[in-house]
């Protein structure tokens, strides 16, 4: 992954993120919608019998680009949010398929979008003495717009822009999780506008991702991914996964199987020695940070501000169920900015 002028300045917006009681994500400095819990490890648990070591292979490239089916008369917003989220998606390879742009539920997040701007407010909720007003929750606006399939997750950003907005949300702790989930394979954005300027923009997630074979999973960042930032501001994220203002730049590892993580440890790779991380995993507690992380996905976010121009090396080992061990072993290289 390389540096992005917009991912740069993303921290200056907020965003929000929710989803129904099966997965959901609240932000507004970032905030979200919570899904496990969490628990400050520095180091790692449990031995692992067997090994698949080194995740040269997880890297998606451009033979393997997954590229999805746009909507109806496209807006140009629209095709900028689908190719940067099948960017990511091709990015992070092992069977992450493509998302394809869902004209309800567009509806949806476009009424919303229009109801945010129209009331100056970034919200998740609807409120009918509004104008404007659609449907009180994602889901309920999703199904009025005519969409069948499961309902995933909302984010919203500050920003109108969906290549800004998106850098932001990958950049944070707990609101990408729904671009590096298996399960999701739709999605709609809009946004609104406040005194002829874009803002609020939304996406709405949808089920319908294919499912692939058994021990694949991804990790953000990217393998041998360099030019990372080095810091994490938790103050941007609501609610927030971890109390510092200089925290590192989060990593985060998804998969579509039954996940129990053993091992996790991050290490400055010259030298070995190890980095103090905060561990997050699926939670049922809505007090929780974790709680809105999906199911099979964990976080660990380093305890300080990460080294310039330094190469890390994280180890996560664990079960996939229903048989398989794993202990993968990968690597990124930070950049100059925070």
């Amino acid at each position: 992954m390389t540096k992005h002028n917009d991912r740069a300045a993303s921290t200056q917006g907020s965003c929000q993120l929710s989803s129904n009681a099966n997965l959901g994500f609240r932000g507004r400095s970032l905030r979200m919608f919570p899904l496990f819990a969490v628990i400050s490890l520095v180091g790692c648990a449990g031995p692992v019998d067997s090994v698949d070591e080194d995740m040269d292979e997880d890297v998606g490239t451009a033979a393997d680009a997954v590229t999805g089916n746009a909507c109806t008369t496209p807006s140009a917003n629209d095709t900028a949010a689908l190719n940067k989220i099948n960017q990511i998606r091709t990015s992070l390879g092992n069977g992450m398929g493509a998302v394809n742009c869902d004209n309800k539920i567009r509806t949806a997040a476009q009424k919303h979008g229009l109801y945010q701007g129209t009331n100056n407010i970034m919200t998740h909720t609807e409120d009918p003495t509004k104008p404007n007003y659609y449907a009180t929750n994602f889901w309920e606006r999703m199904t009025k717009a005519g969409y069948t399939g499961s309902a995933k997750s909302e984010v919203i950003s500050s920003y109108g822009n969906p290549t800004s907005a998106i850098n932001q949300w990958m950049d944070s702790a707990l609101h990408r999780a729904p671009f590096m989930d298996y399960t999701v394979g739709t999605f709609g954005f809009g946004f609104g506008t406040v005194s002829g300027t874009a803002k609020f923009g939304t996406l709405d997630f949808g089920g319908g991702g294919v499912v692939p074979s058994q021990g694949s999973y991804a990790i953000w960042p990217v393998n041998n991914a360099t030019g990372i930032r080095r810091g994490f501001d938790c103050n941007t994220e609501t609610p927030k996964p971890c109390s510092s203002s200089t925290a590192g730049y989060p990593i985060m590892f998804s998969t579509s199987d039954a996940l129990v993580v053993t091992h996790h440890t991050l290490k400055v790779n010259a030298t070995g020695a190890v980095v103090g991380h905060l561990f997050l995993k699926k939670e049922t507690d809505s007090s929780k940070p974790g709680y809105y992380l999906g199911k099979n996905q964990v976080v660990m976010i380093p305890n300080s501000t990460l080294a310039a121009n330094t190469k890390y090396r994280v180890e996560l080992g664990g079960t996939l169920a229903p048989d398989y061990v794993f202990l993968h072993t990968y690597y990124f290289t930070t950049g100059s900015s925070i």
